[in-house]
């Protein structure tokens, strides 16, 4: 799964690299339509994280539905593409980050240094959550990762509400 979602990085990082990022910042509504969605998205994760802070739940790490590793990674390959978050990032990433006239090779530097993050921490989280003693030690405490998660996802999600980008 972890393997999908470094894919899904990379390709919203390639399509940013592309121009996505300067067809945002020329069409501010786009930018625009996407913040919102990304609040929604965001705030979203808040309610769900404080449901699960406050349910009587034990399952705290659900399992996989997809048993094969084609579906894991399809599961991961679609979260990703599918996550708002991820198109705000990379679209601000290349439209504020790399400012215009920046040469290919420090491109292909930006490029690469987000697909050596995503995989060594998405796959760092794999890594973690396959292991029975983290999944326990997290099972005992997800009800206060969960609180953390909610007011963390809810603040980001007023902040960049309320923040102006122009």
């Amino acid at each position: 799964m972890a393997l999908g979602v470094v894919t899904g990085s990379l390709m919203w990082s390639f399509s940013a690299a592309l121009g996505l990022g300067a067809i945002m910042l020329a069409n501010a509504w786009m930018f625009e339509v996407i913040r919102y969605i990304g609040v929604c998205y965001l705030m979203y994760l808040a309610y769900n994280s404080a449901k699960a802070a406050v349910s009587n739940s034990e399952t705290a790490i659900p399992a996989l539905a997809n048993k094969t590793l084609s579906g894991a990674y399809r599961r991961g390959l679609f979260l990703h593409l599918t996550n708002p978050k991820a198109i705000l990032f990379f679209g601000s990433l290349y439209s504020i980050g790399v400012p215009p006239g920046t040469p290919l090779s420090g491109v292909m530097v930006v490029f690469l240094s987000v697909g050596a993050l995503s995989a060594t921490i998405f796959v760092g989280y794999g890594v973690l959550f396959s292991s029975a003693a983290f999944a326990r030690a997290y099972s005992r405490l997800h009800r206060l990762f969960n609180s953390v998660f909610a007011l963390a996802f809810g603040s980001a999600g007023v902040k960049i509400l309320f923040t102006r980008f122009a």
